[in-house]
C-alpha cells in the first residue's frame, strides 16, 4: 500500500514524533511510505512555528535526526515540498484589509483565506485580527498558500497514495492538503493528541475539530463491548475528578495553582450565584461549525446577560476568565476585565487569580460557558450548565442549549433550574480519557518530549537554545506593543525551563 505522510514541522515536540510513529508503523507493515518535509521553504509564511532563521535551523536538525531513527527504511522515500513559486490569487479580486473578503478567498476549492485568518488568530492569540497593518504579510501568505495547493495537487497525482496522514488540519500549512484529499476522494487521517500523553488520535477524512465526527467517536467508544458500563463510568469519573484536582493527563493543567478552598471574598450563598466561564477562543476561531451564533463575541454575550439582569441585585455574576488568558491583551479581554467596574452585580475573576474554578462550579446555582470543558464538568458535578455557542458535548443532553437571547435570559433567570441528566457527561469523560491509539515506538516523557525508537530527538542543542532566545525576543516585542503582558513571558520561560530539564 502506498502511504504519504506530510511532516513539515519537526519543531513541534510530540506531534513530529507522532508523524514518525505513523511512518514506522506502516514501514513495519511492509507499506511503501513517502514522507514530505519542507526543507526550510515555508519560512516566508511566517507561521507561528516557522518564525526566524534559528527556529528553522532547529526544526531542520530535529527532522534530520528523527528520520535517521526510523527502521526498516527500504520502502521509505523522502521528498521535499520544494521551493514554492507564489501564485497571484488576490490581485483585483479581494481587498486585503477586509477580514470578510480574505476569509472568503478560495483557490482550487481550498479555503486558503479562512485558514490563513485562523492561523493568524492563533499566532496573535487574538480573535479580532487587524489586517490593515498586515497587507504585505497577507498577500505573501495567500500567494504561497495557493502555491502549496498546486504542489499538494501535484504530489497526490504523482504518488497516488491510498492513505495520507498529517497533523491538525486547521492551520494553513495543512488545510490545502486536506481539501485536495477531499476533492480527490483520497482517504486521509489527521492526527492529534489522544486522551492521555500515551495516546494519539486519528480523525478519518475530516478535521479533528468537527463536532459531528467527535460525536460519532464518543458513541462508538461508549458502545464498545470490550468494557462494561460500570468500568466506563468509573474511568469517566476518574477523568473528571482528576481534572478537578488539577491533574490533567493530556495537556497542561491551568488550575493546579488555584486554591481549592478559595471563593471570591464577596461570595454570598443567599444570592443567585451564576458563574460565567470565559474561554480562550483563538483555537476554534474561524473553524467551520464553531460560531457562537447569537452573539459576535464572548464579551458581547456577557454584556447582554449583565444588562438583562442589571436591575435584579439578587443575581450575582462571577466572570471567571480562563487561566490560559494570563498576560494576553486584546480588545475583548480588556472589555471583559472592565465589566466588574461597570456592573455592580458582577465580579471579574482575572486569569491569574487563585480562586478555584472547580469550587465555583460546585457552589454556583448555575454555570454559563462558551464551549470549554467547564460546561460538561459542571453537568457532571450536578450544577445546571448553560452552553452559549458550540462544543463537542453540545448534543449529549447534559447541558442547556438556548437558541435565542430570550431563551438564554429565561434559563439564567430561572431560580429553580434543574441540572440535566449527567449520562452525556459520562460519555464525554470516557471519550476524553480513552480516545486514541497507543504509541508503540514513541515513549513520551513529558507533554512535548520523549524517546522515539529509544532516543530523544533534540536536534542540535545550539539551535535549540538560540531558538528559545529568538522566541523570547519576539515575545518581548509583543509586550512592548501591548499585545502580551509580562506574566505571559514569565509563564513561557518557566515552561521552557521545565522542558530543558526533561
Amino acid at each position: 500500500m502506498n502511504i504519504l505522510v506530510y511532516a513539515p514541522l519537526a519543531v513541534l515536540g510530540h506531534h513530529f514524533e507522532t508523524d514518525l510513529e505513523i511512518i514506522q508503523n506502516h514501514l513495519d507493515q511492509g507499506d511503501d511510505v513517502t514522507v514530505v518535509t519542507c526543507d526550510a521553504y515555508l519560512s516566508d509564511l511566517k507561521f507561528m512555528a516557522c518564525k526566524g532563521v534559528l527556529r528553522c535551523e532547529y526544526c531542520q536538525s530535529r527532522c534530520q535526526q528523527g528520520l535517521s531513527l526510523l527502521r526498516n527504511t527500504q520502502k521509505l522515500t523522502h521528498l521535499s515540498l520544494g521551493k514554492l513559486l507564489p501564485v497571484d490569487c488576490t490581485t483585483g479580486k479581494i481587498d486585503l484589509t477586509s477580514n470578510d473578503q480574505v476569509k472568503s478567498l478560495n483557490y482550487k476549492g481550498a479555503d486558503i483565506g479562512s485558514t490563513y485568518i485562523s492561523s493568524l488568530i492563533s499566532d496573535l492569540r487574538n480573535p479580532m485580527v487587524d489586517l490593515g497593518s498586515r497587507v504585505k504579510q497577507t498577500r505573501t501568505s495567500l500567494h504561497l498558500l495557493a502555491a502549496m495547493t498546486d504542489r499538494f495537487e501535484q504530489l497526490l497525482d504523482e504518488n497516488q497514495p491510498k492513505k495520507v496522514y498529517f497533523f491538525n488540519g486547521r492551520f494553513s500549512l495543512y488545510r490545502p492538503l486536506l481539501r485536495m484529499c477531499q476533492q480527490k476522494k483520497i482517504e486521509f487521517f489527521v492526527h492529534e493528541r489522544g486522551g492521555s500523553n500515551l495516546l494519539y488520535s486519528l480523525t478519518l477524512n475530516n478535521m479533528p475539530h468537527d463536532i459531528a465526527t467527535k460525536e460519532r467517536e464518543m458513541s462508538t467508544l461508549w458502545q464498545d463491548p470490550r468494557r462494561n458500563e460500570e468500568e466506563k463510568v468509573g474511568m469517566s469519573s476518574d477523568w473528571f475528578e482528576k481534572r478537578a484536582m488539577g491533574k490533567g493527563t493530556a495537556w497542561y493543567s491551568f488550575t493546579d495553582k488555584q486554591d481549592l478552598t478559595e471563593l471570591p471574598p464577596c461570595w454570598n450563598s443567599k444570592n443567585q450565584n451564576i458563574s460565567i466561564f470565559v474561554s480562550s477562543d483563538d483555537e476554534f476561531a474561524e473553524v467551520p461549525g464553531w460560531e457562537i451564533g447569537m452573539f459576535d463575541t464572548q464579551a458581547h454575550a456577557v454584556s447582554h446577560i449583565l444588562n438583562s439582569f442589571s436591575t435584579q441585585p439578587e443575581f450575582r455574576f462571577y466572570i471567571r476568565m480562563h487561566p490560559n488568558l494570563r498576560g494576553l491583551r486584546n480588545r475583548d479581554i480588556d472589555a471583559l476585565r472592565r465589566l466588574g467596574d461597570q456592573n455592580p452585580n458582577c465580579v471579574v475573576i482575572p486569569p491569574e487569580s487563585t480562586v478555584s474554578s472547580y469550587t465555583l462550579l460546585r457552589r454556583s446555582n448555575k454555570v454559563i460557558c462558551f464551549g470549554s470543558t467547564t460546561g460538561i464538568e459542571a453537568a457532571y458535578m450536578g450544577t445546571p450548565s448553560i452552553l452559549v455557542g458550540k462544543s463537542f458535548y453540545m448534543n449529549l443532553g447534559s447541558t442547556y442549549k438556548p437558541e435565542s437571547p430570550e431563551a438564554l435570559e429565561k434559563l439564567v433567570g430561572s431560580k429553580q433550574l434543574a441540572p440535566l441528566p449527567r449520562e452525556g457527561a459520562l460519555k464525554y469523560g470516557y471519550w476524553a480519557k480513552t480516545v486514541g491509539e497507543p504509541f508503540r515506538h514513541y515513549r513520551p516523557i513529558s507533554l512535548t518530549t520523549g524517546e522515539f525508537n529509544g532516543q530523544m530527538i533534540v536536534g542540535k542543542r545550539r539551535y535549540m537554545f538560540a531558538n528559545y532566545l529568538s522566541v523570547a525576543l519576539l515575545d518581548i516585542k509583543k509586550i512592548i506593543k501591548g499585545e502580551y503582558g509580562l506574566s505571559h513571558l514569565i509563564a513561557k520561560v518557566k515552561a521552557k525551563t521545565k522542558l530543558l530539564r526533561a
